[in-house]
């Protein structure tokens, strides 16, 4: 399914979202990620630039919910959101090419591990794929523990720690 063209300044959460999110999802997951798009489109709530439309007649359990931190899943999420809206602001840079691209750019740079960008700078530089796995694996392995032990990071050297 093709992305759609966002012209008015709501986000509903459909299976069209719900979609899009899963295949980016399967892309970026590490780990012990579960696939539930329902959750970043109520916490991000939090954030400052993200605003839901409460459904009519839910506007008191959906400030019960945000205030108590549950968003109860996606079902009651689509009962009791309309949609989410972006600031103003954002939303106008959004809809040039230009603004699009830096903030794509920008989320699949911190969305992209670091493991992979090395795999990737490993391969354009003319290393086999046996000696990339060497290198990720002692990197990961050796070095890592090294570093840890030596109190340089608290964290393997090809993992991501966002501030």
């Amino acid at each position: 399914m093709p992305p759609r063209k966002i012209t008015q300044n709501r986000i509903p959460f459909d299976e069209r979202l719900k979609n899009r999110f899963s295949a980016w999802f399967e892309k970026y997951k590490s780990g012990n990620d579960v696939d539930e798009p329902s959750q970043p489109f109520f916490y991000l709530e939090s954030s400052g630039f993200w605003h839901h439309q409460p459904k009519s007649g839910h506007e008191e359990e959906y400030r019960k919910r945000v205030k108590d931190r549950n968003h109860g899943g996606p079902g009651i999420l689509s009962r009791i959101v309309d949609y989410a809206c972006l600031d103003q602001e954002l939303f106008e840079f959004m809809q040039s090419p230009v603004g699009r691209a830096a903030i794509r750019n920008a989320l699949l740079e911190n969305l992209d591990d670091m493991g992979r960008r090395f795999q990737q700078w490993a391969a354009a530089i003319g290393k086999s794929d046996k000696t990339i796995r060497n290198y990720v694996g002692a990197i990961n392995g050796s070095i890592s523990t090294w570093v840890r032990d030596e109190g340089l990071l608290d964290h393997g050297l090809l993992e991501n720690h966002f501030l």
